[in-house]
């Protein structure tokens, strides 16, 4: 169910008709829980696998739930999966101090891992609307989570 709702996901991205949900959700529990369905993948490759949720950071925020786990899952999964040793994490932050100019206070999720990273000219290239450093087609889209 999750593969078909992704494509759907795309199709509607390059119809220009995806909605974002603005709800209610518990942030943590969202970060939590996925790294908890991933961490079995990460453990049979010998990989730690966690989550840092600063206490700076409120548990419930604004934002569209789905998406939100869809992204995490994704940068988890491509980070357990070219990583081969060491550990992946996604830290959560605030990333300004203050509100912004529209009363907006914005959180930061990272995914890091230990693995040999990407070349400089796949960097380049991995933000580019429909790309990916391998060349296979995919879209990137911001989603906002406010607290």
């Amino acid at each position: 169910m999750t593969l078909i709702n992704d494509i759907l996901d795309f199709s509607k991205i390059e119809a220009g008709k995806l909605e974002i949900q603005s709800v209610p959700i518990d942030l943590r529990d969202i970060v939590e829980r996925t790294v908890e369905q991933l961490a079995e993948r990460a453990q049979r490759k010998g990989l730690h696998i966690l989550a840092d949720y600063h206490p700076s950071v409120p548990t419930a925020v604004v934002g569209d739930p789905i998406r939100i786990r869809q992204i995490v899952t994704n940068l988890l999964g491509n980070a357990i999966k070219f990583t081969q040793d060491g550990d992946v994490s996604v830290k959560v932050t605030i990333e300004a101090p203050s509100p912004t100019q529209d009363g907006v206070q914005r959180i930061k999720l990272a995914v890091t891992d230990t693995g040999s990273g990407i070349s400089a000219e796949g960097q380049a290239k991995l933000f580019q609307s429909f790309s990916q450093v391998d060349g296979r087609r995919l879209a990137f889209m911001a989603v906002p989570v406010s607290a």
